[in-house]
């Protein structure tokens, strides 16, 4: 049985004042008080927090919540789209069992994947924002949310797997291009520092110039290949997002069912993700480089569980910073 009182012993004290035992002992007793006090406190504390929560949970217990109902119909703006876009959503709804709407909605957002954030939608003659649409869909458990995500994502991949088969074919020429144009210029430095033994201020002068417009001539004749195309995004840490931004040209398409990398990505880099929405630039440094995105974006098509929306409406620092406002 729980019991928040303290056990405090009884004092057995010197019969004699005068000894210094004594006085040490009086301190002793007195700090053993003390504690047994604060300890005392913070148990009654803990009990009262948890008759409140005890009570809290029978009341709630015993009644029933009643989901929130819109106060005014939802605009249906299919009717306002293309044909074929409606046809699109329509096959992906019929084979997957998920609203029309919603499909609707996904398709804006691997839309705006495809043009890889680089256009922007002029509202009127001063207002223009980026096309850099982020729809995460709750759902339930078991509707086939990853069998949507995969259809989606397809087109995507294709394009992904003709990316790197010409990346390949000209990575390795590009490689050993690079490689032969690093030994040329070393064996031309190697040169010059033979040659400016016992030279005048005035020779030195002519051959750092010399070198200079030699480094100058081959400059980005060879440069070594960039990383291998990878449209979609994995890495959720900041210094990770940022190196893949910077590598894939400033835009990461997040396209998943899984509520996990969704969760880490905003709590790990939410300040980035943030700017990504509205292409705000963004630097980092760190002792493994730095990085910094002049207009980075990162469109979002998510379709994770209710317990993942939960967790993001319910996150004060998110809200504050207007990152649930952002999301559609």
């Amino acid at each position: 049985m729980y019991n928040p009182y303290p056990y405090l012993p009884e004092y057995q004290g010197v019969t004699n004042n005068t000894d210094p035992v004594y006085s040490l002992q009086s301190i002793s007793n007195f700090n053993t008080w003390y504690s047994q006090g604060e300890k005392f406190n913070n148990n009654c504390h803990a009990l009262n927090r948890n008759n409140i929560l005890h009570f809290s949970q029978d009341v709630i217990s015993n009644k029933s919540m009643q989901p929130l109902s819109p106060k005014h119909q939802p605009h249906n703006f299919s009717t306002q789209l293309p044909d074929n876009f409606l046809e699109t959503a329509q096959a992906i709804a019929d084979s997957t069992g998920l609203a029309v709407e919603g499909c609707c909605l996904a398709i804006a957002a691997m839309i705006s994947a495809a043009t890889w954030g680089r256009l922007n939608v002029q509202l009127n003659s001063s207002w223009i924002e980026p096309c850099v649409d982020q729809v995460i869909e709750f759902g339930p458990s078991g509707t086939r949310k990853s069998a949507a995500i995969a259809k989606l994502v397809a087109p995507i991949l294709s394009y992904q797997t003709k990316l790197v088969r010409e990346y390949e074919s000209r990575a390795v020429k590009q490689e050993n291009r690079h490689k032969v144009l690093k030994k040329i210029i070393t064996a031309h430095d190697n040169s010059i520092v033979k040659r400016l033994h016992n030279c005048t201020p005035e020779e030195v002068e002519e051959l750092l110039s010399e070198c200079e417009q030699f480094h100058s001539s081959v400059e980005g004749l060879a440069r070594k290949p960039l990383s291998i195309p990878n449209l979609l995004l994995s890495s959720t840490t900041e210094f990770g997002l940022m190196q893949r931004l910077y590598e894939q040209g400033e835009c990461q398409a997040v396209v998943t069912a899984e509520g996990g990398m969704l969760l880490d990505l905003f709590s790990h880099a939410g300040d980035l993700v943030l700017k990504t929405h509205t292409k705000e630039s963004h630097s980092y440094r760190t002792g493994r480089g730095s990085y910094e995105l002049k207009k980075p974006a990162m469109p979002m098509c998510c379709f994770p569980q209710f317990e993942v929306a939960k967790n993001l409406y319910g996150n004060d620092a998110l809200r504050n910073r207007g990152g649930t406002p952002r999301i559609i």
